[in-house]
């Protein structure tokens, strides 16, 4: 019984092999593929880190955020993907990787955003101008 499970399990690892190192190398590939890129986030003038920055791989859910002195590193897909930065009161910036490793950018402030959001309640709650009436 023993001669004859083992023989099958090696009949069915023969027929199944070539699968398996088809997908060993596609992951192998897949993983090589990949670009790190890194950089810094810092106001328009380069002189204020941003905290908190959110950066997306376009089209995927691959993302990361700058840590306390704006640092980010991001694995991406290929030299063909875009990197989308945005940030609460700022405008977003699309940028591609290309053959750079290392993306510093600077954000603009976007005035327009800022006006639209109304603190109340001392930071407890907000509303959008639009829906805010007066007493």
């Amino acid at each position: 019984m023993k001669k004859l499970c083992k023989n099958l399990f090696y009949q069915t690892l023969k027929k199944r092999l070539p699968y398996i190192v088809l997908v060993m190398l596609f992951t192998l590939q897949t993983a090589l593929a990949q670009i790190q890129v890194r950089g810094i986030v810092s106001d328009e003038n380069g002189t204020v880190p941003l905290v908190g920055v959110t950066i997306i791989e376009k089209g995927t859910n691959n993302g990361v955020v700058t840590d306390f002195d704006g640092n980010y590193s991001i694995r991406v897909q290929s030299n063909k993907a875009t990197l989308v930065f945005s940030y609460l009161g700022f405008v977003t910036i699309e940028k591609p990787v290309g053959q750079n490793t290392t993306l510093n950018i600077l954000m603009v402030e976007d005035s327009m955003a800022l006006d639209e959001v109304v603190v109340v309640d001392y930071g407890y709650g907000q509303v959008r101008k639009e829906n805010m009436t007066g007493a």
